[in-house]
């Protein structure tokens, strides 16, 4: 599917983050908690006005694959300033493919480049994909320095797929929604990426095969939504971040982290899904 990406891309430089909230009822929030007996964790922020959700905002919970979103940004910002050459052919063996690799699979005798391997992280969450990025922008650390640069100050990576942290209780591999939130919208609203770059960011985005079930699923269907999800078998991880764009109206910065009291709870796609319904709910009080 082709977006007018270059119409996204004008619309949100004319928008600068609210520092204001609006009063709002959180029990449709504490409602989903009761529900799936977990913690929710909610940070939205729609550009250049007043409307702010944050709900258990600071809480740091395990992000999983949402941090993919920041790995490809970092790449396009490496390739931007000519640091790494995204058209580089990277090689891999049999013996590096880790769980959830659907297209680094299929590329064994031939390699990818780096802007393939970028594509394959963000729009199918490809786990090889996603290391071999890592190892070529010479380790974890910079992801950490990145996230801290745009003002992501609590997030920290400490594991490479697939064996990133998915307990709670555990700092390690985790991040807040506030922080979410910021990072992505330094990313889209600030000069960290120039305009082709930042276009190829979201078109990935745009093109994410992973979230049909939860941000999208949360808003009505001819609404455009960009997106990155995070899941775990384990604690019950669910999560997702993304930019929706209303029609007529400003974007909509969201991110939704989920954590279940039970450690062998699976995934619950529909507790984004509610909780993105619940927050264009109040979206929607807020215009009118």
């Amino acid at each position: 599917m082709r977006f007018n990406l270059l119409s996204i891309i004008v619309l949100i430089s004319l928008y600068a983050q609210s520092l204001y909230a609006f009063e709002y009822n959180a029990q449709d929030f504490k409602k989903i908690e009761q529900k799936y007996q977990g913690t929710l964790s909610i940070s939205a922020i729609q550009l250049n006005n007043e409307f702010t959700i944050n709900y258990n905002e600071n809480k740091q919970l395990p992000f999983q694959s949402t941090f993919k979103a920041l790995l490809t940004a970092i790449i396009l910002k490496q390739a931007q300033n000519e640091e790494i050459d995204i058209n580089k052919i990277i090689n891999f063996t049999e013996q590096e493919l880790v769980t959830w690799s659907p297209i680094t699979k299929e590329h064994l005798n031939t390699g990818m480049t780096i802007k393939q391997l970028a594509k394959a992280a963000m729009e199918h969450s490809d786990n090889t994909a996603t290391n071999l990025l890592i190892t070529e922008l010479g380790g974890l650390a910079i992801i950490n320095e990145q996230a801290h640069y745009l003002g992501n100050l609590q997030f920290s990576l400490e594991n490479y797929e697939p064996y990133l942290n998915s307990n709670p209780a555990i700092i390690d591999d985790t991040s807040t929604t506030l922080g979410m939130t910021k990072m992505i919208s330094n990313i889209i609203t600030t000069e960290y990426l120039d305009s082709n770059n930042r276009q190829q960011w979201l078109e990935w985005m745009l093109n994410n095969t992973t979230g049909f079930n939860r941000i999208r699923a949360g808003v009505p269907e001819q609404w455009l939504v960009a997106d990155r999800t995070g899941s775990s078998n384990n604690f019950g991880i669910t999560n997702a971040i993304g930019i929706i764009w209303p029609p007529n109206s400003e974007p909509l910065i969201i991110s939704i982290f989920f954590a279940s009291k039970n450690s062998n709870q699976k995934p619950q796609d529909e507790i984004i899904s509610l909780s993105t319904k619940a927050i264009i709910s109040k979206l929607n009080d807020f215009n009118y």
